[in-house]
C-alpha cells in the first residue's frame, strides 16, 4: 500500500544502480515487465516452497530492457 507521503521516484536500474553507487538512500520503484519467451509465456520465476516457502524470485525487465533478478 502506498500513501501520499511516500516521496519515491520511479527509475530504471541502471539509475537505480547509480543512486546506490552515489550513497543515496532515498526509495525508488524500478518499472518494468516480467520478462517473457518469444511465444509469450512469463520466464524466470523461481518458487519452491517445499525447500523455502519465503523465497521468491523473478526477472524483471526495466523500460531500458535491461533484465534484473529479485
Amino acid at each position: 500500500m502506498s500513501t501520499s507521503s511516500d516521496a519515491s521516484s520511479y527509475v530504471t536500474f541502471k539509475e537505480a544502480t547509480e543512486l546506490a553507487a552515489d550513497g543515496k538512500s532515498a526509495k525508488v520503484h524500478v518499472v518494468g515487465k516480467l520478462k517473457k519467451d518469444a511465444a509469450g509465456h512469463i520466464v524466470g520465476i523461481e518458487y519452491q516452497p517445499q525447500v523455502d516457502p519465503n523465497y521468491f524470485a523473478f526477472v524483471l525487465v526495466d523500460n531500458n530492457n535491461e533484465e534484473s533478478t529479485r
